[in-house]
């Protein structure tokens, strides 16, 4: 069986893991390096975790994957406080029971490790999908022709996979019901130590939802490194603005709540997710049309989380296991 698999992230690098040996499997991912918002800046001794900023474990199959020997060197608790800013400015420590784990040395680490000798063709966009069941070709942005494929799987956020899924598919519908939200990461970089009253906290009535220590995490140089991450809602309005405006803005209110000058920074930087949160899923584990050969999968089908990522690309995976069985 030829499977093509759209993007690289953890979804889709979870497919192969579980997915049976007998199989031919090539990814194509439109940005540089692998691992969707499991995704790491680094700029000299900065080091920036702009996507996601962590992740939970509550499920017992996600439990044993991160004990696996080649999984479990690249994960670490992340075990600070967690604060909230209220909109008046005051700290409150927030009473987090909860273990939080992150990637070690970035997040970008597991979603290496798990690529590992894949066939990935990266900085290859795919725009379209033509063909008819299970003899699919895929086009990339540059006209250039892939397949024919038994099996094309898309794990790129529903509104991009939306564009490219040909709408005979008996899921075409269901991804135009997922809505997905936006947002801005800034990253500043300082040679020197700051005096913040938090290591990573919560905003109120702020554009500002997120705030981290990203030199805190473990195995990251100590070099001042701070993430500022907007909420869905101010990042929707201002998603097609002017990144330099941006930036601006979001610096500002990171003084504010931070209650810093923060301007004499060393470095900065700004990235804009298009697809950061998931607003309403799909209410299913993974979508799946097996007259046609087409499967979608991603955090967007069950909630916006790493767990659920993993948790869409391996029941996706068990479940093709038994139709090539």
């Amino acid at each position: 069986m030829n499977i093509a698999l759209i993007g690289a992230g953890l979804s889709a690098l979870t497919f192969t893991r579980y997915l049976s040996s007998f199989t031919t499997l090539t990814l194509f991912e439109k940005s540089r390096g692998v691992g969707g918002r499991m995704a790491t800046k680094r700029h000299g001794s900065f080091s920036f975790d702009h996507g996601a900023q962590y992740f939970t474990v509550k499920s017992a199959a996600f439990q044993d994957f991160i004990q696996l020997p080649d999984v479990k060197p690249h994960i670490k608790k992340w075990d600070i406080p967690i604060h909230k800013i209220a909109h008046d400015h005051k700290l409150q420590q927030i009473d987090e029971k909860r273990t939080l784990f992150v990637g070690s040395p970035a997040m970008t680490a597991l979603p290496k490790a798990l690529s590992y000798q894949l066939d990935i063709h990266k900085s290859v966009e795919i725009i379209k999908i033509k063909g008819q069941a299970h003899q699919w070709y895929l086009y990339d942005q540059l006209g250039s022709e892939y397949g024919p494929f038994d099996w094309v799987i898309s794990t790129a956020p529903a509104p991009q996979s939306a564009k490219i899924i040909p709408d005979i598919c008996s899921f075409y519908h269901d991804l135009q019901e997922v809505q997905m939200a936006g947002c801005f990461s800034l990253m500043l970089g300082f040679e020197k130590k700051l005096p913040l009253r938090f290591k990573a906290a919560f905003c109120e009535a702020s554009p500002l939802g997120w705030i981290a220590c990203n030199h805190l995490k473990p195995n990251i140089p100590n070099t001042t490194s701070l993430v500022f991450q907007s909420t869905k809602e101010w990042a929707e309005k201002n998603m097609e603005g002017d990144k330099e405006t941006i930036q601006k803005k979001l610096l500002k209110e990171a003084c504010e709540k931070s209650g810093l000058d923060l301007t004499d920074y060393t470095h900065s930087d700004i990235h804009r997710w298009r697809y950061a949160s998931v607003i309403k899923a799909a209410q299913k584990d993974f979508l799946i049309d097996a007259k046609q050969g087409l499967a979608a999968c991603g955090d967007w089908c069950i909630k916006g989380r790493i767990e659920a990522a993993f948790e869409s690309g391996r029941k996706l995976a068990l479940t093709l296991n038994k139709y090539s069985a």
